[in-house]
Order: structure tokens, then sequence, then C-alpha cells
């Protein structure tokens, strides 16, 4: 450091950072008026911080007190890195020489069989990263227990006191669930989402996805014995995963393993909180669940479903006129390991498959984040979620769903644009869900209970109603023989009727009764369903009134006249 001027005084140089018992030289220089320098050096020894004895203990099961590296090690270093002394090795508690200016990190490593659980006697300042703890040494020995326990996630049915999620569930074993608003906060497309996660039962390392708001957060962590969840952020990791940022910024999610799964909290601004239970995946599908395709064995390995979602009053109630009277419908591929797809035709005509599993309560979690109409595909204003709760014993359905929320943003399109709904239904509607076992070797006729064929009145029935019809407008004069639709007469042009027996899928036209009706007849699609009260066809139509900007989902059904 230079200072210059004149006179007599005296200056001070504040010295950081220095090494302790370093020595250390310091020279100072004064030139004259006539240019004559003038120098002095002195010579000092920095004197060492005082030093304690830091104290590590680990927490190990019982039987392996006496060998504690089996369960778990500790590493130790310090900032700088000469503040801090070796740490003992075969001793418990492991003790080091640490100087009081020291900033400390201890980590803790479990070993085969084992995981890390928690930290107990935190020091002062102490900041938890996992299984890394950092705090400023302080000026008084201090000790610190990292806790190991024996891996849970490796457990077996007859391990004792294991919680139920991890027992027999494969190598890679998968969670997922629905969220949902808490009591107190709005139910919106911005409150509801998924949580899936894959866990690898050796490490506890945690992977997956969290869907919400419109948009899908990926994830990294891991899993810690005390049931604490911690998530990669950065180079760190964290209790609490921010969420990539939708229409709410400043999103955060917390999570815990439970006896029944992965617990999971999301916080939002405003107390907008929601949370949910992610369940493990069934290894196995349940034998009763599968109708389809068989092995050499002759056993099935696939299930296959039919679904449909029939429009319902809603609760306060809503004018029909707002949100579609159509029954979207959906057709769900199940596999012998649990997995299932799903292809939905929603009742204002958007289709959307997704993949989701089978998981504990024989239960699908369906969740499908929805475009919002009119913006880029990748805009998800809106969303459908309900869980789907499969019963082959059921009387109607062989699965079914209650109250399943649908949410659908008010439209982007411009005004001159044919657009279903433009308001759409941002608080959202409630909708049933109905399933059953489809099976393709019946015929069309059989599976629905059709009587015989009558070649004057007909045997089977299809039905429209609502979307701006001022009536319903049934249509009879048709057979369904075998797989066949025969119309009356053949060549009748007041409608059409396609039923796919080996996809269950139904589509055609038919002539509506509004007063100005396009050229071209409108459209209807559906699926059959063949069990119980709920046998038939379900489905629905657009309305295609000429220059009307506005149309509207109708229902169709087709069944005994």
């Amino acid at each position: 450091k230079s200072i210059s001027g004149s006179g007599s005084g005296a200056f001070v140089c504040n010295l950081q950072m220095l090494k302790p018992s370093t020595k250390y030289y310091a020279r100072a220089y004064a030139i004259n008026a006539i240019g004559t320098s003038y120098g002095a050096q002195i010579t000092f020894t920095t004197a060492a911080p005082p030093s304690f004895q830091l104290s590590l203990t680990r927490s190990v099961p019982s039987a392996l007190v006496a060998t504690p590296d089996v369960a778990g090690t500790l590493a130790l270093a310090a900032t700088p890195a000469s503040y801090a002394g070796k740490l003992s090795t075969g001793s418990m508690p492991q003790t080091a020489n640490v100087f009081t200016t020291a900033q400390v990190k201890v980590t803790a490593t479990a070993k085969a069989g084992h995981v890390f659980s928690h930290w107990d006697d935190l020091p002062v300042g102490a900041v938890v990263d996992g299984n890394i703890i950092t705090f400023p040494m302080p000026e008084a020995a201090e000790g610190l227990t990292a806790v190991f326990v024996a891996n849970p996630f490796t457990a077996t049915e007859s391990s004792p006191g294991v919680p139920n999620a991890f027992l027999t569930m494969g190598a890679k074993p998968v969670f997922q669930g629905l969220l949902l608003p808490q009591i107190g906060t709005t139910a919106s497309n911005k409150t509801v989402g998924q949580f899936s996660a894959t866990l690898v039962p050796s490490t506890g390392s945690l992977s997956g996805k969290v869907w919400m708001d419109g948009k899908i957060t990926s994830y990294t962590g891991r899993m810690q014995g005390n049931g604490s969840v911690w998530f990669k952020v950065g180079t760190k990791l964290s209790a609490t995963l921010p969420l990539v940022n939708g229409t709410v910024t400043g999103k955060t999610l917390t999570a815990s393993w439970t006896t029944n799964g992965i617990a999971v909290v999301v916080n939002a601004p405003a107390a907008q909180m929601s949370e949910g239970l992610a369940k493990p995946k069934l290894v196995a599908t349940p034998v009763a669940l599968l109708n389809t395709v068989k092995n050499r064995s002759g056993v099935f390995t696939k299930g296959y479903f039919t679904l449909a979602l029939p429009a319902k009053a809603q609760t306060p109630s809503k004018d029909a006129t707002t949100y579609p009277q159509g029954g979207g419908f959906a057709t769900l591929s199940l596999t012998s390991t649990g997995t299932c797809t799903v292809t939905t035709t929603l009742a204002d005509g958007v289709k959307i498959t997704i993949s989701t599993v089978l998981v504990q309560g024989t239960e699908s979690p369906i969740f499908l984040q929805l475009t919002t109409p009119g913006a880029a595909a990748t805009v998800k204003g809106g969303s459908l979620s309900g869980v789907l709760a499969f019963d082959t014993a059921a009387l109607n359905s062989d699965a079914a769903g209650t109250d399943w929320q649908w949410f659908r943003p008010v439209a982007v399109t411009s005004a001159t644009k044919v657009q279903a709904y433009r308001a759409g239904w941002p608080d959202g509607i409630k909708l049933d869900a109905v399933a059953a076992h489809y099976d393709a070797t019946k015929p069309v006729q059989t599976a629905l209970g059709l009587p015989v064929v009558d070649v004057i009145n007909g045997n089977a029935e299809l039905e429209f109603i609502n979307g701006k019809l001022p009536a319903a407008v049934p249509v009879t004069q048709f057979n369904i023989d075998g797989n066949k639709v025969v119309k009356i007469p053949a060549n009748n042009p007041a409608f059409t009727l396609t039923a796919t027996s080996t996809t269950g899928l139904i589509k055609g036209s038919f002539t509506p009764t509004w007063a100005n009706p396009a050229t071209t007849k409108p459209a209807y699609q559906g699926v059959l369903l063949q069990k119980g009260n709920n046998t038939g066809g379900w489905g629905f139509f657009l309305s295609n009134i000429k220059a009307d900007l506005a149309p509207e989902s109708g229902a169709v059904t087709l069944g005994v006249p």
C-alpha cells in the first residue's frame, strides 16, 4: 500500500486471510521533496487462532457399534483447508482439531445396505445440504452426530417395521399420484397436477417429474432414512424443489416418504397449497384385469377397456349451454406389469394420449395437460385429472371415477373463427368416468344385448340430444346384425353408423333438426361399453349450424330401442 503527504503521522494496514503461524515481511518507503527515498522493513509472524477439538459421532444400527464404517463414513474439510487437522479413524467418536475461524464441512457417506438418515446435535449456524453439513467452527468444543440406518428401500415382506410402500417392489420402484388443492385453496389449473418418481433402492436416489400449471419440472434427488426427500438444485441438495414457472411464480414442492408412498406438498403465493400422495406402482397387474392377448400358456397378458365420460349436472348449477353436454370417451390398454396407455377424446373434440400406471389400491391416476384453444401447442392452460379405480366385481363397470376435474381456459382464437365454448370453464367442471372390459370376440349385437333383427323397425336406436338441437333426434331405421350395420332402407341417407368391433369405437353422421344446417351433416363419435346398466354406445357430436361461430357439444347414445 502506498501513501503520500508531508509532515509526521502514522498509517494502519489491515491484513486479512493470512495463514496462521507464518512469517511475513512488510516494507514502507517515503520520498522527500528532492526525490530522496527512505525505507524501513519489519518482520512479523502471525499468531495461530485458538483451535478446539471437533467431535463427530456416527449413530449406526446396534449390531455395528463396534464396526461403524460398515454403515457409513464421515469426511471432514475446512476453509481454509489448512485450518482443519486430520480426522481420527477407528474411534467413536472421531475427532480433529479445527481453528475457530474455519468454515467446516462434514460429508456423510452411507455404505452398502445402509442409507444416511439425518443429522443430530446441529452446531449453531449449521446449513444442512442433505448428507452434507457446513458451519462456522465455534469457539468451543462441538459435537455432531450423523445417523445411518439399514436401507429400508431394499426390504422384503419378511423385514419387520419396514414401510409398506417398499415391500417387494422390484428393481426400480415407480411412484405416481395426483396433486390436488388443499381445503381453502381455489381449485384451478394452477392447483392441480401430478407427481412421479423412480427410486434406486440400493442408494435412495430419486428421479421424476412434476406436471403442474401447464409445465413439466424434471428433478433428481435422494430419499433419506428419516423419511425426508432432498432435491438437486444447482450443485446442492435442497429440501424444496422450485417448480418450472407456469402462470404462477414462486411455487415450490416438498416431499417425504411414508408407509404408503411419497407425500407431496406444493406451496405457492397467496397460500395456494396443493398436496397429494404418490403411491407405488404394482409390479404385476391383478389377473382379473387382464382379458386379451394370451401367451403360449393360454394366460392373458393384457387388459383392454373402453371408457365413457358423460356430461353431468354441476354443483353449483351451471348453464348447460356453457359446457359440453356430449360424452367424451377413451380406450385403455393395460399391461401385465402395471403400465397403462390411455387414448382420450374429450367432448369438445380434443384428442390426447398419455401413459400412466396401476398403483397400490388397484387404481390409476389420470392427468392430461391440455392446450389452450387457439394457442401454440406448448401453451397448456387446461387439464383433466381424476383417479380411475378398478373393480371387476362391480355390477355396472370394471373401473370407475368420480368428480374428475376438467379445466379449460378462455380461447385465444379470433372472433371470426369457429370455436366451441370460447369462454371455456376456467373454474372447472366435473365428470364421472365409467369403464368396462371390452371383448372384441363378442359381436356388437350380442355385446349390446340387442334383439333379433327386425327388417321393418330395426333392432337398435341412436339418439342425439342437446348440441343446439331443439329436441332429441332418435334414429331407429337400422339393424345391427352381428357386427354389420344394415340401414332401412339400405340407401337411407339420413345417417351413417360404423361400429368397429375390434376396438369398440363408433362413428358416423346424422341429419340434424336445427333451422339452418350446414351442407355437411354433423359427425359424431364414441365408444361401446359392455357391462351392466351402462351397456351401449356413448359419445358426442359438435353442432355445425351454418354461419354459427360458437358450436356446442351434444350427446349420442346407442342401444336397445
